[in-house]
């Protein structure tokens, strides 16, 4: 969330017939005095502020109603920059204090009422401020276009006009303070914060009407208007920087499908400041949102197209860097609200043409292994993570459009309700679950972005109906073409076709069942003495066992099928080929009182086994190492017998043992 200035140019207070009575005094006795030193309406105000007959908190409505009063009584008619000298210029330091925000200085040379015959920096920097206000390049010079602005408002007093404008000043506070009670406005402020949409996007083709930037803006305490946005816009073409109008046509700001304003860009239209920052001031929007209420403010650009033999442009957009009062809204005391967006940019690539190749495979390291997931019995099982899937683009860009999950079970009473697609954290897609087993939900009208050389992750999950216990269940992305279909740079779609099917491991699903995990394994060697005793090594394996959905019975000894075996295998699968026939181990169970613990508690089994070097099955020296071929528990009076699945990691390390005899 940005900060927020309040403006305090425009408040309009009660007690505005003792201002009346004092500045009219004043003008009754001093008119003649004042104009022969040519004091202006706004320095004559200043006057009163700092005697204190105009109260502080009446000073801002003061300062309004002499900066919306115009006369002609000076007209501007030089080119002036730093370092001229003039009349001109001590006239423009005079219509540049009428206005606290835009003073050449508060004290000394050329405050109000010391104005200067010079133009030097802090001139400048007056001008600056005032052309940003205006909505003029922001040069620092006075050009056509300032002194045309200059002219329409400048305000100095002469003999004749003193007492007319003063009249006025006084009025138009009452006439506003009369307004205010009349209407019944409430004083306000906005907060920004940059808008989700349009996300940064690596891979735009369209030229006209392209979403770049997105604001947030809730109003407090009031209605509140956004009438004007100050935008830094950067492109670059291959690292190098360009004018934004050799890209940028135009501009515009919506309130959702309803145009605001519009506004065609040229090299005139756009500022470029001393930092070589560009930036477009956005005037006239009329943006509104309902008190207490968030609305989203779109801003929309027309671009050139992009020939075939192009370079893609980047553009960058953000509030203007150089002036923190970068978006501004108003209440409906008219008082203005500011806040800074500088901070928030989003960032688009515009292509034409070009090609790209994307890769699917499977990310094991996300993708949960095989295990046992408790079925709730209000709810069923709720967003569990499935599988992993990454996709990497090479040669050039690519964006996805469709991606096909396959939904597969023990039965059709195992698939999943609901199957969603996530990129990170957030969901981008949420389809029905097929009805058949190996049926397919369909995700369409992505946008992923996936930029050359670089690597997305999509994350699939589901959601499983209360019915699903006893059941086994996968997702899996197969190899019919346009299982994925991708865009490429010159806008092409492309239907893949994997050369084999990204699957998840299966999950199984129970209301009562125990859920083994691996929590360390560790092998000793022992060396042998011949006529006394044979080699050995001893493995350990100590796992956990949770119990879901109910009790969980102790394990004993006889739970455990244990091998010594020379090669992994899956799911228990070690056959006379690479392991000798059964260990009996020896086991340790914590707790180690009780016939059983209670839901969601959990019991810790150390195995051990050995395996001796005269053992008749061993056939000749080998390296080995201890596995769990299967485990039998018992949750909730529901056994599960010779579990075969999620203990493909339960092992020891290897160790060799030397073939010998007593």
């Amino acid at each position: 969330m940005s900060y927020f200035i309040k403006s305090k140019s425009t408040k309009i207070v009660a007690g505005v017939i003792g201002f009346t009575m004092a500045l009219s005094l004043f003008v009754g006795v001093g008119a003649s005095s004042a104009s022969a030193q040519g004091i202006s309406i706004s320095q004559l105000v200043e006057l009163f502020i700092s005697l204190g007959i105009i109260s502080s908190d009446k000073a801002a409505s003061a300062r309004a109603a002499v900066s919306s009063y115009a006369t002609t009584s000076y007209s501007f008619t030089l080119d002036l920059k730093q370092g001229d000298r003039g009349t001109e210029v001590k006239e423009l330091q005079k219509a540049l204090n009428m206005d606290s925000g835009t003073q050449v200085a508060s004290t000394g040379a050329g405050s109000p009422g010391n104005e200067s015959s010079f133009f030097g920096a802090k001139t400048k920097a007056a001008v600056i401020k005032y052309q940003i206000v205006k909505g003029i390049t922001a040069s620092g010079k006075v050009d056509a276009a300032t002194r045309a602005e200059l002219n329409r408002v400048a305000v100095v007093a002469s003999s004749s006009s003193v007492s007319s404008v003063a009249s006025s000043v006084a009025s138009s506070v009452a006439s506003s303070a009369s307004s205010v009670a009349t209407v019944g406005g409430t004083e306000g402020l906005m907060t920004t914060t940059i808008a989700a949409a349009p996300a940064d996007d690596s891979n735009v083709r369209k030229t006209a009407d392209v979403s770049v930037y997105g604001i947030d803006v809730k109003a407090a305490g009031s209605d509140m208007t956004v009438d004007r946005a100050d935008l830094e816009i950067a492109v670059t073409v291959g690292g190098s920087a360009q004018n934004p109008s050799t890209f940028i046509t135009g501009i515009s700001a919506y309130d959702g499908s309803t145009l605001l304003v519009s506004k065609t860009l040229t090299s005139s239209d756009i500022n470029k400041d001393s930092s070589s920052r560009y930036h477009v001031i956005v005037s006239g929007i009329g943006f509104k949102v309902t008190k207490d209420l968030t609305k989203t403010l779109t801003f929309k650009i027309n671009t050139n197209s992009i020939s075939s033999s192009d370079t893609a442009r980047v553009v960058t957009v953000k509030g203007y860097a150089g002036n923190t009062n970068n978006i501004r809204a108003y209440d409906t005391l008219g008082l203005q609200s500011y806040t800074d967006m500088s901070g928030s940019t989003k960032t688009f690539t515009f292509n034409s043409s070009g090609s790209s190749t994307l890769t699917v495979s499977g990310n094991t390291s996300a993708t949960p292994v095989s295990t046992t997931n408790k079925v709730n019995s209000s709810d069923g099982v709720q967003n569990l993570v499935m599988q992993a899937v990454n996709f990497k683009s090479t040669t050039g860009d690519s964006k996805i459009t469709t991606v096909k999950v396959t939904a597969s079970a023990t039965s059709t009473t195992g698939l999943p309700t609901t199957i969603e697609l996530l990129d990170g954290s957030t969901v981008i897609g949420s389809q029905s679950a097929p009805t058949t087993v190996g049926g397919k939900s369909t995700f369409s009208n992505l946008t992923v972005s996936v930029p050359k050389d670089t690597t997305k992750t999509l994350t699939i999950r589901a959601t499983f109906p209360t019915t699903v216990s006893g059941q086994a269940a996968s997702t899996s992305i197969g190899t019919t073409a346009a299982d994925i279909v991708y865009e490429k740079p010159d806008g092409s779609s492309t239907s893949m076709t994997l050369s084999s099917v990204i699957a998840s491991n299966d999950q199984y699903l129970y209301t009562a069942a125990p859920q083994w995990s691996l929590v360390s394994t560790s092998v000793t060697s022992a060396a042998g003495v011949v006529s006394v005793a044979s080699s050995s090594i001893t493995s350990t394996i100590v796992l956990k066992a949770k119990a879901l959905g109910g009790s969980m019975t102790k394990p004993v000894v006889g739970d455990f099928l244990v091998n010594f075996a020379s090669s992994t295998q899956s799911n228990g699968a070690y056959t006379a080929a690479n392991s000798i026939n059964n260990v009996t181990p020896t086991i340790t169970v914590s707790p180690s009182t009780g016939s059983s613990v209670g839901e969601d508690a959990e019991y810790t089994v150390t195995i051990v086994g050995t395996m001796y070097s005269d053992n008749t099955q061993l056939g000749g020296s080998r390296t080995l190492f201890m596995a769990i071929r299967n485990i039998t528990g018992t949750v909730g009076g529901n056994t599960i017998a010779n579990q075969t699945w999620g203990i493909d990691t339960f092992y020891s390390s290897a160790a060799q043992l030397t073939k010998g005899t007593l």
